[in-house]
C-alpha cells in the first residue's frame, strides 16, 4: 500500500509542477498520427527479448525506485517472469514498426520499450496475474526520432499508470504517461501524454489515440 501511495503522490507532485517549471519551456502538442498504421505494440516473445528490455530500462539510470540494490520492483507472472511491450522499427518478427506521431509540427517515430512493475498487483489472469488491482504500473523508454529524417530526437522515459479494469472487460484500456527525464534534446523533458489503446484479434494492442504535451529546454 505505500507503494502505491508514494507512486501515486509522486505522479501528483509531478503533474503539479508542470505549471510553473514548463513557463521556461517550449511546450508542443503530442499527437497520434492516424495517416500511418499500425501504430502496434506486442509482448516480448521470449524471457531473453524481456530481458534486453529490462537492461535497457536499468541501464538507463531513470528508474532508481524500480531497480534498487536491494533487487528489481518488477511485476512477476506465475513463472517468474517479467511482462515487456515494444514497438520497434527493427522488430525481428516483423509485427511492430513503432509509434507514429506528431510533436506540435514535427512528424515523430517512437520506438517503445517497457515494463510493468510492481507497485499494483493487477487482476489479469491472461496475462498470469491474479492480483485485486484495477492498474498497472509501468516505465517505458520512447526513442525519439524525425519521421523524415530518421535523425534521433532524442529518448524519453515515462512512468505509467495503466487501466486494466477496461482492460480485461472490452480489451481497450487508457495509460496516463509522466515524463520524467530524458536524453540530447529531450533533456529536461517533462509533461503527461495519454495513450489509449485496444487489443486487435491476434491480442496485440493498436494505439488509436494519443494526447498530452512534451515541454522541452529552450
Amino acid at each position: 500500500m505505500n507503494k502505491k501511495l508514494a507512486l501515486i503522490a509522486n505522479l501528483i507532485i509531478g503533474l503539479a509542477s508542470f505549471t510553473t517549471a514548463d513557463a521556461a519551456k517550449k511546450c508542443s502538442e503530442l499527437r497520434l498520427d492516424n495517416s500511418q498504421e499500425p501504430n502496434l505494440l506486442r509482448p516480448a516473445f521470449t524471457p531473453e527479448e524481456c530481458a534486453l528490455v529490462q537492461t535497457r530500462l536499468q541501464s538507463s539510470g531513470k528508474f532508481p525506485d524500480v531497480f534498487t540494490p536491494q533487487g528489481n520492483n518488477l511485476l512477476l507472472n506465475g513463472l517468474g517472469t517479467p511482462l515487456c511491450f515494444i514497438s520497434n522499427r527493427k522488430d525481428p518478427y516483423f509485427i511492430t514498426s513503432g509509434i507514429h506521431a506528431t510533436m506540435g509540427n514535427r512528424k515523430i517515430i517512437i520506438d517503445s520499450a517497457s515494463i510493468w512493475t510492481n507497485q499494483f498487483q493487477p487482476n489479469l489472469p491472461e496475462f498470469g496475474f491474479a492480483g485485486t488491482d484495477n492498474q498497472a504500473s509501468v516505465i517505458t523508454q520512447w526513442v525519439v526520432s524525425d519521421d523524415v529524417t530518421n535523425k534521433l530526437i532524442g529518448k524519453g522515459y515515462t512512468t505509467d499508470i495503466l487501466d486494466t479494469r477496461s482492460l480485461a472487460e472490452t480489451g481497450a484500456t487508457s495509460e496516463l504517461n509522466v515524463i520524467i527525464a530524458g536524453t540530447e534534446k529531450l533533456v529536461g523533458a517533462s509533461g503527461s501524454v495519454r495513450v489509449n489503446s485496444q487489443m486487435n484479434a491476434a491480442g496485440f494492442p493498436v494505439i488509436t489515440g494519443i494526447s498530452g504535451k512534451i515541454c522541452i529546454n529552450q
